[in-house]
């Protein structure tokens, strides 16, 4: 949030195409520092990273899986889903800043791989369904990075509603095994 509002206040205007590219332009006509937006970016993509457990910080996953199925339903439904819906909304500004696209395809992909292994080997079926969510949002990281945006957000929202489902369904089937495994 801080990020957001220091951005505002230091950059008043869009880009503007008449001018130097990758400079953005103030209210008051002074040009803005390459790094200050450059660590703006950062910091904007790392919010993203972290609400939607991407790479570096996907430790947080095994601790949210422990509450009940209807809480992770909504939780990898909406929640989740935030971090992942941040980046196509600043993605012109993602693709100013050289390499950056290129830095987000790059943790989708190892998210995507990350989670799909995790997800085959937890042993029980709301474990896989987490980090199986997880790959998921790598790939849709992934179609981002690459400035396939519109396909990103349609997995999005295909995503959205159909692993809530299989979360509510897992419920189920835990419920009736539980009788038969004890």
């Amino acid at each position: 949030m801080a990020v957001i509002v220091t951005v505002v206040k230091k950059i008043g205007r869009a880009i503007r195409e008449d001018e130097r590219p990758m400079a953005f332009v103030c209210d008051v006509g002074e040009t803005v520092k390459f790094l200050f937006v450059t660590m703006c970016v950062v910091l904007l993509f790392a919010g993203a990273v972290a609400k939607s457990a991407q790479f570096p910080l996907h430790l947080c996953l095994p601790d949210a899986m422990e509450g009940s199925t209807t809480i992770l339903a909504f939780r990898h439904a909406a929640i989740v889903a935030a971090g992942i819906f941040l980046v196509p909304r600043l993605l012109p500004l993602f693709i100013v800043i050289p390499h950056t696209t290129n830095f987000i395809a790059l943790i989708g992909t190892i998210t995507a791989l990350l989670g799909a292994t995790l997800a085959l080997a937890q042993k029980d079926i709301k474990g896989g369904l987490v980090y199986s969510t997880m790959s998921q949002l790598g790939y849709m990281m992934l179609a981002l990075g690459i400035g396939s945006y519109q396909s990103a957000l349609f997995h999005l929202i295909t995503h959205a509603y159909s692993k809530a489902l299989l979360f509510l369904g897992s419920r189920s089937v835990i419920h009736s095994i539980k009788t038969v495994v004890g």
